[in-house]
């Protein structure tokens, strides 16, 4: 028995001495490595050009390169006269695409149209010496082609099918008579082109992830921007090829489609029933609403390539509206105290800049306003807000005001001065508000007041949580936060 102990204790020891020899030690075992390198993601190019070949010229001429190259550029026309011109149209990219190409008029049309035809032909054709127009086919009168006709409808295929040619032949018709003197056909018209992606190129699964590619609608005026405001499709895109500086446009298509300003300006949207995307221009006009929501259901999304002004820069009237602002509003952004139910929202990326107004954002209905990372918010008071839910989860607010006061007012703002004020309506909607980031300055930060005297078990309804954010007094204040009613639900964790 004796020596059975020992050698259990011997056993135990060597044991013990094998694991203290391992402490330390790495084990090895098999491994292997492989490493995609020189991974590529880079975007193909669309590019789409009309070449012009007219009287005089050698070889066909780029209009992308040469905006004032003219097709037909002719001021005495009379009966018989023919205007020949081959066109080219090409692409320099590495995208396939489709397209179409139409004739456009600028401006009003006039009879002269009428007694004008147009030949084509899907091929470059040489100019006959005698005026003989067999080898092409009539597509209709000058009018009829202004009115929508396609002269060309193609593809364009890189490293296959990078050209196509057409001919077009305009002819005054022998018939026309005096009545057709001294006139022209418009203030100009164009050769127009539309591309857009075509299904060639493939991803994971197959080529035809961009089979519902749409190509743009083109308006020239503004009764052509509502016909095309009208018939758009789903998910396409009308181009405003045009200054509508001092034109209203109401948009009530029920349409989710993008409205590319391409530049140019327009005084008053309105929107009904739809799902607009804003691009590239400005909209405003001194004195009107520069973008409303007037009906329910509709969204507008602000690029950020798009300037709003007006004595009110984004207006929301309706219930369940979605507003998605990425652009800069040098004016506010306003729900009315009319919105009393419902679940809008007004997300905020961009820039509200209103130091020349009251209040920047100012949220007097039942809506939730978020305020994201790099938002920028200026006004006498940053945001007010007088029923619905505010979000902050970032951004800057600033109310440039000095010092805080407040006005009672039953259907606008009532606070400056302050970077978020929180002044509950005569509605006596419930207020949230949440403030989890971003940095918010003001010659009070936060203030709360109660301007239309409503009561305990109003203000009661009234929830304010502070758990993140910088705050910061300005212009002389002294308090950042100021909440002056001791019904308000109030946390606050941020010293």
């Amino acid at each position: 028995m004796k020596h059975t102990k020992k050698a259990l204790v011997s056993a135990s020891l060597a044991l013990l001495l094998c694991f203290a020899m391992l402490v330390g030690t790495t084990f090895a075992w098999f491994t292997d490595s492989v490493t995609s390198a020189n991974n590529i993601i880079k975007s193909g190019k669309l590019n789409i050009d009309l070449g012009i070949k007219a009287a005089g010229d050698a070889d066909y001429v780029s209009v992308k390169t040469n905006p004032d190259k003219k097709a037909f550029n002719y001021e005495l026309w009379e009966p018989g006269y023919t205007e020949w011109v081959n066109a080219k149209v090409f692409t320099t990219g590495n995208l396939a695409l489709k397209y179409t190409m139409k004739i456009v008029a600028e401006g009003t049309v006039s009879e002269l149209a009428d007694v004008i035809d147009v030949y084509y032909a899907p091929l470059q054709v040489a100019k006959p010496a005698d005026r003989d127009l067999s080898g092409l086919t009539r597509i209709g009168t000058l009018r009829d082609a202004l009115n929508g006709t396609v002269v060309i409808n193609d593809t364009l295929i890189p490293d296959t099918n990078t050209e196509d040619f057409a001919t077009l032949a305009l002819h005054m018709q022998e018939s026309a008579g005096n009545e057709y003197q001294d006139k022209s056909i418009g203030t100009s018209f164009s050769l127009q082109i539309l591309a857009t992606q075509f299904t060639k190129e493939q991803d994971s699964f197959d080529e035809n992830y961009d089979a519902d590619a749409k190509l743009p609608i083109v308006a020239q005026s503004a009764d052509e921007l509502v016909n095309a405001i009208n018939m758009v499709e789903d998910g396409g895109t009308v181009v405003m090829d045009a200054d509508l500086g001092n034109r209203i446009i109401n948009i009530n298509n029920g349409k989710e489609f993008t409205l590319d300003l391409a530049g140019n300006d327009l005084a008053v949207l309105k929107i009904w029933d739809g799902d607009v995307t804003l691009k590239n221009g400005h909209i405003g006009y001194p004195g009107y609403q520069g973008v409303s929501l007037n009906g329910d259901n509709s969204k507008v999304t602000v690029g950020k390539d798009v300037t709003i002004t007006g004595e009110w820069g984004v207006t929301m009237f309706g219930k369940h509206n979605v507003a998605d602002i990425y652009g800069t509003i040098n004016s506010n952004v306003f729900v009315s105290g009319n919105v009393q139910e419902g679940d809008s929202v007004v997300n905020i990326y961009g820039t509200i800049n209103n130091t020349e107004g009251d209040v920047g954002v100012a949220l007097n209905g039942h809506a939730t306003v978020n305020i994201k990372d790099g938002a920028v918010i200026t006004g006498k008071t940053g945001i007010e807000v007088r029923a619905g839910n505010l979000n902050v989860y970032g951004g800057t607010i600033t109310g440039t005001g000095s010092p805080v006061t407040v006005t009672p007012n039953g259907s606008g703002t009532t606070s400056t001065g302050a970077g978020i004020a929180v002044a509950q309506h005569t509605t006596k909607l419930p207020i949230n508000v949440n403030i989890t980031g971003g940095t918010i300055s003001g010659y009070s930060a936060l203030y709360e007041s109660n301007p239309q005297n409503n009561a305990d078990a109003d203000l009661d309804k009234i929830t304010i949580n502070v758990t993140g954010g910088t705050f910061s007094t300005i212009n002389g204040g002294t308090v950042k936060y100021s909440i002056a009613d001791e019904a308000v639900h109030y946390t606050n964790t941020v010293n």
